[in-house]
């Protein structure tokens, strides 16, 4: 005799088995729902699991409104993700184009300018002639201290030793003549000059800044020094004087690196204001600002639903 069917089929029998088997629609019921991406559906999982744990459901009508709390929530927590990941491509694209910052900062000079976004992009080199800020300081502490007079080469080495030590390392033996402070402090300050009032080539593939740069210290140049000093040495006064301007060139040079220095601080804040600032079109500010609304308003009801259902147990 065959089996009747109620006989063939098995399921639990006990009061707490039956209990266990009336959850199994809860359980896999919850985690099926459907959404518009994964993170909405990682999102909701774990707020399903968050309030399963808590209000533990035992009616198709309280998992209806755990479905819909834990949908809600998943779309808020989307929608802030939207409003930062604005705020951070905004700020992607000022890290990658400064000059949208630097352009809302006045009262600094170009060479400042230059300086900067060479600071701000992290690049190594942006001084000339291989200046490190610690040699440019040393030469410019020691030209602001001077006293004495600068009446010939002798007088070059012995009261400005930072500055001649730095000349040392420009010097090439191929120069084809022993070393000399005043020849290649001469040379130094032209470069300087150069570098201070030149103006990148449009047409250039290498980055503005490191076109200067690389314009500044040509060893072809170094060998074509002259070989005789260009300063009139038969008057001493007139010698002081044009080592003197020339040793300005540095103090300039200093001058526009402290301001370089002081606007890179001042991008750095401009730019966190630019960021702060950045705010969506009117009609799509309503926009999210009404889908924000209605989902906290289903998001409320949900949990007020929810809530009135547990009482009635």
């Amino acid at each position: 005799m065959t089996p009747t069917r109620s006989k063939r089929t098995g399921g639990p029998k006990t009061l707490a088995g039956k209990s266990t088997s009336s959850k199994n629609s809860i359980k896999h019921g919850l985690t099926t729902l459907g959404f518009t991406d994964g993170y909405e559906a990682q999102e909701a999982k774990f707020f399903i699991e968050e309030l399963v744990s808590y209000y533990k459901p035992e009616s198709p009508l309280e998992i209806l409104q755990i479905q819909r709390i834990a949908l809600c929530r998943a779309k808020l927590a989307k929608l802030y993700k939207v409003e930062q990941a604005a705020h951070d491509l905004a700020l992607l694209n000022l890290d990658a184009n400064p000059e949208q910052v630097f352009i809302r900062i006045q009262g600094f000079g170009a060479v400042a300018q230059r300086m900067a976004v060479s600071m701000v992009r992290g690049e190594k080199f942006f001084l000339p002639l291989g200046l490190s800020e610690r040699k440019l300081k040393e030469i410019v502490n020691e030209i602001d201290s001077l006293k004495s007079s600068l009446a010939d080469e002798l007088a070059l080495r012995r009261t400005l030793k930072h500055t001649v030590r730095f000349l040392e390392t420009l010097w090439s033996e191929s120069d084809g003549g022993e070393f000399s402070a005043d020849r290649y402090l001469s040379w130094a300050a032209k470069r300087i000059k150069d570098f201070s009032g030149s103006q990148p080539s449009r047409s250039s593939e290498k980055d503005s800044f490191e076109e200067v740069l690389a314009n500044v210290h040509l060893s072809d140049e170094v060998r074509g020094l002259s070989h005789t000093s260009l300063r009139v040495h038969s008057n001493a006064d007139l010698f002081h004087d044009s080592v003197c301007s020339d040793l300005g060139c540095f103090s300039h040079l200093w001058q526009d690196f402290v301001a370089a220095k002081e606007l890179t601080q001042r991008f750095h804040e401009t730019k966190v204001l630019m960021v702060k600032a950045i705010t969506p079109s009117v009609e799509e500010a309503d926009r999210l600002m009404r889908y924000q609304t209605s989902i906290e308003r289903r998001l409320s009801s949900a949990i007020g639903e929810l809530l009135a259902l547990q009482a009635r147990r």
